[in-house]
């Protein structure tokens, strides 16, 4: 008997939301809301830039090759908001509107609110294009970025047009402040009445669920990644922070917190539905959880979603038969974070793998005919110049897929930060900073930042331009959509070196 979908089962969740056919809901013409009972208007919006700003999931950065994805943060406010609350979305870079266009168009809607979403490699930008859109429209401002991860308080009484920020886009106390609500509230922290600032921050741990995401309400044909296999595709977060303890990294700082398996099989189901066939697992490390990454992967199976997806993994979980149910379950790309190709470099920054783990974990893929992204950060403190080029030559001989070479960021509300302003690599002033085509913001004791960015684009020309690379990359090209993502990736590499 074929199990009834998802959606329409009696809706058991802890937030109300009004389940319709998958039909209707992607469908809707002349109404774009699910309400019994419509509060106000809220826009959540992505706000313009002179780049390709990815800015969720408190990891800003520029996009290395014009890709972007739909923005985790707004996507799931949007399931939060969507029962209650009349939305509109404006993602200004997907739609790449400048700031007057995008001011235009905030004016002619009219809203109660804006979420609004900035981080630290954008902020200067942001700022300035946030007090004139307050001053224009007066409307409620909440924000979401990095940038308010380490003094929130500070920017909130620093920068008087703000109105608050989240700080665990998860947590439905911002469903409740946009109805008035000001009290038991976590993790939004706000400009109260008087003036002063209240909030506090309250990292959770365990199993949650939440509200399928509006996903209908986001621009999703302007949405690309480079290892997609389908042009149309969805973004989907199956837990929140990240258990493990990188010392660069801010993701293990926001508590880890997973999703039951139903509530990720519905939204899944969802897509399906919708003829979806391609899914981006934004989950810093996606299967974290080996058991509950099985029943994932086998529910998939059983319930025959037939879906092409790319995830972020760790090699440390990979064995054979984790590799083969992925491949069952249609995973076709795997990232993994290597960073270094020296055992003491990874111990020093609490990578808390093994080089044997990272080959052995490479050369399963490849067995499984999984294709593979290895990232590497070139400059780590402790690294020469010889170390470095160790870690070139590692990402050639792991026959990776694809290669990303970043270089090291002193991210806000990281140890790495702490570690590196105490050293006098960098200072306590928020930064732009980007790990990707941004010039390095930090120099070493052993490098300084002009031998990184050396070194970082010395990296890319080994590792792309060999010739066997070269011939292997031309033949995995099968369709139009690829030939059009490696050509811009290409374009977009080159620009990056030069700037």
């Amino acid at each position: 008997m074929t199990e009834k979908p998802a959606l329409q089962k009696k809706n058991k969740r802890p937030f109300a939301f009004h389940s319709v056919s998958i039909r209707d809901f992607f469908n809707m013409k002349g109404m774009k809301t699910l309400k019994t009972t419509i509060h106000d208007r809220v826009i959540l919006l992505n706000p313009p830039g002179d780049e390709v700003y990815i800015r969720d999931y408190y990891c800003s950065k520029v996009s290395k090759t014009d890709y972007i994805y739909h923005p985790i943060d707004l996507l799931y406010i949007s399931g939060m908001l969507g029962a209650e609350f009349e939305l509109e979305v404006i993602d200004a870079i997907a739609e790449e509107l400048n700031e007057q266009q995008c001011l235009t168009r905030i004016r002619t809607m009219g809203s109660k609110a804006i979420i609004f979403l900035t981080g630290a490699v954008s902020w200067r930008e942001d700022r300035l294009f946030l007090e004139r859109l307050k001053a224009q429209t007066d409307v409620i401002l909440l924000g979401s970025g990095d940038v308010f991860m380490d003094g929130a308080k500070e920017l909130l009484e620093q920068n008087p047009f703000l109105d608050g920020v989240i700080l665990d886009f998860f947590d439905d106390s911002v469903r409740r402040f946009l109805l008035g609500e000001r009290e038991g509230l976590t993790n939004v922290m706000y400009r109260a009445e008087n003036g002063q600032i209240r909030g506090n921050i309250q990292r959770k741990n365990g199993l949650f669920e939440v509200p399928l995401p509006c996903y209908h309400y986001f621009p999703n044909r302007k949405y690309k990644y480079p290892f997609a296999h389908h042009r149309r595709f969805a973004t989907v977060l199956t837990d929140y922070g990240c258990p493990y303890h990188c010392h660069f990294c801010i993701m293990n700082t926001l508590g880890f917190r997973q999703r039951s398996v139903d509530n990720v099989i519905d939204e899944l189901v969802m897509y399906h539905q919708a003829g979806i066939r391609e899914i981006y697992f934004a989950d810093q490390t996606f299967g974290a959880n080996k058991k509950r990454l099985h029943e994932i992967c086998n529910r998939m199976i059983t319930q025959d979603l037939k879906m092409d997806w790319l995830c972020f993994s760790r090699v440390d979980l990979i064995d054979q038969k984790t590799v083969t149910l992925l491949k069952q379950a249609g995973c076709h790309t795997i990232l993994f974070g290597v960073e270094s190709a020296h055992q003491q470099i990874l111990d020093r920054y609490r990578k808390g793998i093994t080089l044997e783990q990272v080959r052995t974990a490479f050369h399963l893929c490849r067995q499984a005919k999984i294709a593979t992204v290895g990232t590497f950060i070139i400059g780590l403190p402790g690294e020469t110049e010889e170390t470095c080029l160790k870690t070139i030559k590692l990402a050639c001989e792991l026959k990776c897929d694809y290669a990303s070479f970043n270089v090291p960021v002193p991210r806000v509300g990281t140890t790495f930060r702490e570690e590196a302003i105490a050293e006098g690599w960098t200072d306590s002033k928020l930064e732009p900073m980007c790990q990707a085509y941004t010039y390095p913001v930090m120099g070493t004791d052993q490098l300084p930042r002009e031998k990184i960015w050396k070194l970082r684009n010395q990296a890319i020309i080994e590792f792309y331009l060999r010739p066997s690379y070269i011939i292997q990359r031309l033949r995995g090209i099968h369709n139009f959509y690829q030939l059009e993502t490696h050509v811009r990736g290409i374009y977009f590499m080159i620009r990056g070196m030069f700037k």
